[in-house]
């Protein structure tokens, strides 16, 4: 009886399907289901019945969609220990730090390594090295100085300070307390003893 029938179209059959029809809903048609599940107007058989996918389907929707809209509505929750971003930390980045913490925190060089051990757990460089670091960008830092304008001051206040027990000649704009660097004295109290002082080029102070 079977081999009667092999090969044979019966003219009724419809053909199978490649795909499910849950599969061929777009995101929209997914989130019409939710909200007519989560609603309880319809019976979950008729829906499933009517869209040719089975209850499950369905189920497990409005369960995403409940979840979404839970967080959605729910409170901020405050969390400390959340972890915000991941930084990379290299060669680069640990001299990027030990300079932002000289130049900006004003911090020792034995403080730059306490912090560096403290919150980084990090003690692969000494106060030497931390030298090094800063020394390493002392001329193009002296490029940056000297590209200044500095034709606005018009009001200076000039002090000599000491860098490394050697005495700096430096000015300070007294409306923006801007600091400009004269040079290196040659000897302490320069301004008491009046010695001459080469203005830095494009500083033109009516008071100082």
């Amino acid at each position: 009886m079977v081999t009667c029938i092999i090969g044979k179209d019966s003219g009724k059959g419809e053909p199978f399907l490649r795909t499910s029809p849950a599969a061929g809903l777009g995101p929209a048609q997914r989130v019409g289901l939710s909200v007519q599940v989560l609603a309880g107007k319809e019976p979950v058989s008729h829906l499933a019945k009517g869209c040719r996918v089975s209850r499950k389907f369905l189920y497990q929707q409005a369960h995403k969609a409940s979840e979404a809209l839970t967080q959605a509505f729910s409170p901020p929750v405050e969390d400390e220990d959340r972890v915000l971003f991941h930084v990379p930390v290299t060669k680069n980045w640990i001299r990027q730090f030990v300079l932002a913490q000289v130049l900006i925190g004003h911090s020792s060089f034995r403080g730059v390594l306490g912090i560096l051990d403290a919150v980084l757990d990090y003690r692969g460089l000494s106060v030497g090295g931390v030298h090094n670091i800063v020394a390493q960008v002392v001329p193009q830092a002296q490029k940056v100085n000297n590209g200044q304008d500095l034709c606005g001051i018009r009001v200076g206040a000039h002090d000599e300070i000491y860098q490394a027990r050697r005495p700096v000649l430096v000015g300070a704009d007294m409306r923006s307390t801007y600091c400009y660097p004269f040079g290196c004295a040659q000897g302490r109290l320069c301004w008491q003893r009046k010695t001459p002082v080469t203005r830095p080029p494009g500083v033109f102070t009516c008071w100082t």
